[in-house]
């Protein structure tokens, strides 16, 4: 087997984990059948981020290079969207969704220019939006999504504990 096949089984194997891990868990007297699907990015992805909404449509947050580019990629059900690009990667990518099944998405990265790692937001009536703006990185991100669509999202750095995002 080539390297680029192993390393797609590699990802395979990590979403097929998941489903596996879903399946198990769920009583079988209640659980609806699970339909299967296979993402054909034809490059490498890897995961970042995984929910599922109240209408049972699964909530996919990927991050694939293409040529010299990283491309966060949100997935909601057959559809997906870039949410931003960069030439670092994306960390402590963070998914969530209130009870309309609206999607917030949160993560951290280096600016292009340089610098401290930032962290950043997307929301579907907002689109993306830099957070944080301090000279220090952040890390350990969190995000917190109500039932109405308000959020947190918490990020360590030497500056401050936390931001708030009212979404």
């Amino acid at each position: 087997m080539t390297r680029p096949a192993i390393s797609r089984f590699r990802h395979l194997g990590l979403l097929c984990t998941v489903l596996v891990a879903g399946v198990s868990s769920a009583p079988a007297a209640v659980a609806a059948p699970w339909h299967v699907r296979t993402l054909g990015t034809g490059e490498e992805t890897f995961l970042r981020g995984l929910d599922a909404r109240p209408d049972r449509v699964l909530v996919l947050v990927d991050q694939r290079r293409h040529a010299d580019t990283n491309r966060l990629e949100l997935r909601i059900g057959r559809t997906y969207r870039v949410l931003d690009l960069s030439s670092h990667n994306f960390d402590d990518v963070r998914v969530g969704h209130d009870d309309n099944g609206d999607v917030i998405v949160a993560w951290a990265r280096v600016p292009d220019a340089g610098g401290a790692r930032q962290a950043f937001v997307w929301t579907g009536q907002d689109g993306r939006r830099q957070i944080t703006t301090g000279s220090r990185s952040v890390s350990a991100l969190a995000l917190a999504v109500a039932n109405d669509g308000s959020a947190v999202l918490a990020a360590a750095s030497g500056e401050a504990q936390s931001a708030q995002l009212a979404a």
